[in-house]
This record gives structure tokens, C-alpha cells and sequence, in this order.
């Protein structure tokens, strides 16, 4: 008995690990994403509500600004980007791939797929904006990745 308990503690860990790795891939591809801000701020207290706001404060500016890049791409419903599965269907819509895709990015392990896809997605949202894919790349360096997103809506 103990030992399913231990399976279905595993389990559960592992299905929320794939959510996490979702977040992480929508935020920024870095290192110093919200939820990575968020576990080292973390802990109990003072610590813990601090850590939430600053998730909050972020994942607030971050969804306003893919709002405003799917308003400046004429999708048809840019408060998608609020809703947190539903933003992933409206990146893939402006990037004209399958908006069932979003679903890949919430089963664990395909979600290493999914965001393979996600990102093919941006690079077309990019090329839409004018811009050059490469400036994707700057997503993986660590605070620097801060600043893509902004740069993209309001740019």
C-alpha cells in the first residue's frame, strides 16, 4: 500500500512539472523566469507573498504584452493572452500553426515537443512584427530575456 502511495506521489509531481515547464516556456526561456524568481524568493511568510506578488506583477505584464502584440497582429480575440492555456491556442493561431498544438504543451514529456512547437510559432509571430527571428535567441539569456517580450509589443 505504501508503495502506491509513493507511485501516486511521483506521479503528481511529475504532472506538475510538466505545467511548470509550460509556464516556464511561455514567460521567457530563461533562466530568470517568474516561477524561477518565485522558488528562490520562496519560503513561508513574508518571503511567500512577496514571491506571489512578483509572479502576479510579472505574469500581469507579460499577458498585456502578447495582448498587445495579437492586437497588432488583427487576431481575433487578443484576451486569450490573459488565460493561461488559451494563450498558448492564440500564439499558434497568429502563427498560423494548428491551434490544437496548445494541447501538447500540458502532457509531460510531449510538452518537450510542444514547446519545440511553440517556439516555431513565435518565430512566425516575430517575422509578422517585422522583426528577426534571431532576436528570439535573446530569450535564453538570463535578463536580457526580460526585456524581448516589451521590446516585441511595443517596439
Amino acid at each position: 500500500m505504501e508503495r502506491w502511495k509513493d507511485i501516486s506521489r511521483r506521479s503528481a509531481l511529475y504532472l506538475s512539472g510538466g505545467f511548470v515547464t509550460v509556464i516556464i516556456l511561455h514567460v521567457f526561456m530563461g533562466i530568470f523566469s517568474p516561477v524561477a524568481l518565485a522558488a528562490k524568493f520562496g519560503g513561508g511568510g513574508k518571503s511567500s507573498f512577496m514571491s506571489g506578488l512578483i509572479s502576479l506583477v510579472l505574469y500581469c505584464f507579460y499577458s498585456y504584452c502578447t495582448q498587445v502584440i495579437l492586437q497588432k497582429l488583427d487576431q481575433p480575440h487578443p484576451w486569450l493572452a490573459w488565460i493561461p492555456v488559451a494563450n498558448f491556442y492564440a500564439i499558434f493561431k497568429a502563427g498560423d500553426k494548428p491551434g490544437w498544438w496548445c494541447i501538447l504543451l500540458i502532457i509531460p514529456l510531449i510538452n518537450i515537443i510542444g514547446g519545440i512547437l511553440l517556439v516555431t510559432a513565435w518565430i512566425e509571430v516575430v517575422k509578422k512584427l517585422g522583426k528577426s527571428p534571431w532576436l528570439l535567441l535573446l530569450w535564453m539569456i538570463p535578463l536580457v530575456n526580460f526585456f524581448v517580450l516589451p521590446y516585441l509589443a511595443f517596439a
